[in-house]
């Protein structure tokens, strides 16, 4: 491992260090990464291999397919004349319209003219657009290892042919992101597959986002084009190690992996300036008063334009099992403690959705019920936590009923961005989620 003078920053900040002596207690640990500023004047250019895979099946007729269009051609136009572009489009086939093209001159006026040629045909084999996307990613990674390899997803509709099952779409998309081949979605209109454009996304280390209108596909799609060009980091990796008889999990939708006694959470890539925070639930186990439990967190990241692995120190905290009493009258971080009941919050509201979405009504309203009696209890004494206890106890006899597909979305949007502190690139302005709980 190199050493690199523009580091990225690891601060872990416990909700509280006291837990109860004979076990149950759970604690939470912020984890956050920061990346330093980058003087843009001497940062070295980053040239892209980008590869945009359009979804051309028949509900994308008429302005849908039109906006894609045009976001492509716009897309061009921003490109630089080392950056490489792919253009596919798919149905229930795959059309590769431009392979491997450097966006010189002659290279941009071949992708305006193959791009205007995109019509809409067939259903919908979402998979088989995207292997063919990360197919021309891969070939032209074999050329330049020096280039930010990255796929852009639009779709508005579900995946009815070739793979369609989640979990199988996020191995697949796990596996390119080991490869250095990283990729967002853009769902578009009321009818995508959110899970499908969720998953592939969070595996493959990108960004998900919505463009509920045609024309909010460019302003989504060419905001990700300019954070995608000033990544500072990628493969960021938080490693959080402690005894075998400490349960660990994360309230965030990022990819783990488990090792014996670690945990790894897949946090993807950030741009310079920029912050990333992943929170720990932790479950500790018993033991005798005065008795210490240490966990270490540590992070390894790849600049970019290297493959090489850079590590930060490792960091302790260190959690004291306590009496009762003693337990029971500590302070908690404020800080941390309501970034933990925000995080909490979202992840309930997307649970609910996603149960609301497939009729399970009750099972939605009994879920957000039990949540709600561990929540309510967690953000006594918090400030600010009023509001959110509030909108789960009115979720709670509202799940009940069904939800429009709109209302869903923009909920689980927020939950997503905020879980990860991602910006919504989308400028018309819109209802506060809470409006769409209503």
């Amino acid at each position: 491992m190199s050493k690199n003078k523009a580091k990225l920053k690891l601060t872990i900040t416990p909700d509280r260090t006291l837990a109860y002596h004979r076990g149950g207690s759970m604690r939470y640990l912020a984890c956050t990464v920061k990346t330093p500023h980058v003087n843009q004047e001497v940062k070295p250019e980053q040239h892209l291999n980008l590869a945009l895979v359009i979804d051309a099946s028949g509900s994308m007729q008429g302005y849908p397919l039109q906006a894609a269009r045009d976001t492509a051609l716009e897309l061009v136009k921003m490109l630089h004349p080392n950056d490489v572009l792919s253009v596919v489009s798919f149905a229930d086939d795959f059309i590769t319209h431009l392979s491997r093209k450097k966006m010189d001159e002659q290279g941009k006026w071949e992708a305006e003219r193959e791009i205007l040629r995109i019509e809409v045909r067939g259903c919908t084999d979402l998979a088989g657009g995207w292997f063919e996307g990360a197919r021309q990613l891969t070939h032209a990674m074999d050329d330049d290892t020096s280039r930010r390899n990255h796929l852009i997803l639009l779709s508005d509709g579900h995946a009815n042919q070739g793979i369609t099952d989640p979990d199988t779409l996020a191995t697949h998309a796990g596996e390119m992101r080991e490869r250095g081949l990283y990729t967002s979605t853009v769902g578009i209109g009321e009818g995508y597959s959110i899970t499908q454009l969720q998953v592939l996304a969070e595996a493959g280390g990108g960004r998900m986002h919505d463009a509920q209108h045609p024309h909010e596909i460019a302003e989504v799609v060419l905001a990700e084009l300019g954070e995608v060009r000033s990544t500072f980091a990628s493969d960021i990796r938080v490693v959080l190690d402690g005894p075998n008889n400490t349960s660990v999990d994360i309230l965030e939708s990022y990819p783990l992996q488990r090792e014996d006694t670690k945990i790894k959470a897949l946090l993807g890539s950030l741009p310079s300036e920029s912050e990333r925070t992943v929170i720990w639930r932790i479950m500790l186990p018993k033991g005798e008063p005065g008795e210490t439990i240490d966990l270490t967190a540590r992070c390894s990241w790849t600049p970019v334009g290297s493959d090489e692995i850079h590590e930060l120190k490792a960091q302790t905290v260190e959690f004291k099992l306590a009496r009762s009493s003693e337990n029971s009258k500590q302070e908690r971080d404020q800080k941390v403690s309501f970034m933990v009941a925000q995080r909490w919050h979202a992840q309930i509201l997307r649970e609910a959705m996603n149960l609301n979405r497939i009729g399970r009504y009750r099972e939605a309203s009994d879920f957000v019920e039990t949540q709600l009696k561990h929540f309510e209890r967690y953000c006594r004494g918090i400030e600010g936590t009023t509001r959110l206890v509030r909108e789960l106890q009115d979720l709670t006899h509202r799940v009940n009923y069904d939800f429009d597909e709109r209302s869903r979305k923009e909920v689980q949007m927020y939950s997503h961005k905020l879980s990860r502190n991602e910006k919504d690139f989308r400028i018309q302005e819109r209802l506060n989620y809470s409006d769409y709980l209503k």
